[in-house]
């Protein structure tokens, strides 16, 4: 069931009683409370366990599960829980400042749907009070499985006594109520208390879905990691994640595969890039299409064409690209120096920099053209010109994603140059 449908079903059923006259029926009968609680002891077993209603998901979506595409990277901003300062919003995201934390939050009208829709790991919605026992030791019996599984669950808790229309929106009848939810959609609705052993099948279950932890990092947390060393061109640290998580997790397979992708162009290795295609082929045909799969043709393609350009350079300045670079920096205005480091970094997948230098050349002249038999001064038409700087440029924007921040940034840059 989606959730959107169950938050617009108002009238089939309503809360037993307002809070405001009256407190909540927490329903004790049948369940026995130890005076003293842990996690996996607070409860002692009774004859019955949930009260489950037929939103039970859980075999449609671990059948599902592997055919599913994963979230799209698009620069998407992490949902950090509890809430950061500003400072702490404003602070580069890196691998080491990724630490393992519960992901635990206080549902409110305000961060409702955004939170419960986009979560990207499995969620337990706990509706409860804070007064009498029942639901106060389950909600802390949840908040410690959310410390032991950090950033593997989402507890997301809604106090009916502060958020009363939500209660009703959810056709919750009596506390405490839970609902386990995945991607937007219910999997179970619980009513009652559970027993420990029900609890933890509850969670079990849950952490099939997001894959549970790794050392102590979630699946989510190190597939995050891995893209943000190869936003940061360390792409060996990357495959490092990505070979780990392909030997220990089936969650997000497709995400893995995908990530070995982009690696191994960067490498410029497209006999490895294959074979991960082909992977993808066999046990996720429908994402042959995929634009990262797209991508990495494109830049592979454009990689070649220039490939022996790039030796050429290597054997004529006969240097390292470390010592061409402090080559440059003794001759900042030597364009062609700055046209063939251009090549080379791009040839490694320093995609941001290899744009750089082509935009800064064209700050200076725009047309440029490392083909010296051309006479710049005769040829008014760059894009006949196969080595002008603004063609490569180019061509170097249509290789990659056209949703990239990298690419919409550098776009703007040479529109900015080109018509100032």
């Amino acid at each position: 069931m989606n959730f959107y449908k169950l938050l617009s079903n108002n009238g089939t059923r309503s809360l037993i009683k307002s809070i405001y006259n009256k407190p909540i029926h927490s329903t004790t009968s049948n369940y026995i409370i130890n005076s003293s609680f842990n996690k996996r002891s607070y409860f002692t077993k009774s004859s019955n366990n949930f009260n489950s209603n037929s939103h039970n998901n859980y075999g449609t979506i671990n059948k599902q599960h592997q055919q599913q595409s994963p979230p799209q990277q698009q620069q998407q901003q992490q949902l950090e829980f509890p809430q950061q300062n500003k400072k702490e919003e404003n602070k580069e995201i890196t691998p080491e400042s990724l630490e393992s934390k519960p992901l635990i939050v206080e549902l409110d009208n305000k961060n409702f749907n955004e939170i419960i829709m986009k979560s990207k790991v499995p969620i337990i919605l706990n509706v409860y009070v804070n007064h009498g026992t029942i639901s106060p030791a389950l909600t802390e019996a949840l908040k410690a499985y959310a410390q032991e599984y950090p950033g593997c669950i989402l507890l997301a808790n809604l106090n009916v006594e502060k958020n009363l229309e939500l209660a009703k929106a959810l056709n919750v009848e009596s506390i405490p109520t839970l609902y386990t939810l995945n991607k937007g959609q219910v999997l179970q609705q619980f009513v009652g208390l559970p027993d420990h052993e029900s609890l933890d099948k509850l969670i079990k279950e849950l952490l099939k879905l997001s894959g549970g932890l790794i050392g102590n990092k979630s699946i989510e947390q190190l597939q995050t990691i891995a893209e943000l060393h190869l936003k940061s061109n360390e792409t060996d640290k990357a495959i490092e994640i990505y070979e780990n998580l392909l030997t220990n997790d089936t969650t997000q397979l497709l995400r893995t595969l995908l990530g070995f992708i982009q690696c191994y162009t960067n490498l410029n290795q497209p006999d490895q890039v294959e074979k991960y295609i082909a992977i993808i082929k066999e046990k996720f045909p429908n994402e042959l299409d995929h634009k990262k799969i797209q991508t990495s043709k494109r830049i592979l393609q454009l990689k070649k064409q220039v490939s022996e350009t790039v030796d050429n350079l290597y054997k004529t300045h006969n240097l390292t690209l470390e010592q061409i670079e402090d080559k440059l920096n003794n001759d900042p205005t030597n364009l062609d120096l700055k046209y063939d480091l251009s090549l080379l970094y791009y040839q490694i997948g320093e995609y941001e920099k290899s744009i750089n230098q082509l935009l800064e050349i064209l700050k200076i002249n725009k047309k440029f053209s490392r083909n010296k038999n051309i006479d710049n001064n005769n040829n008014n038409n760059d894009q006949s010109n196969t080595d002008s700087a603004k063609n490569l440029v180019v061509k170097i924007f249509e290789s990659l994603d056209s949703q990239d921040p990298l690419v919409i940034k550098s776009r703007k840059q040479l529109n900015n140059i080109w018509f100032s």
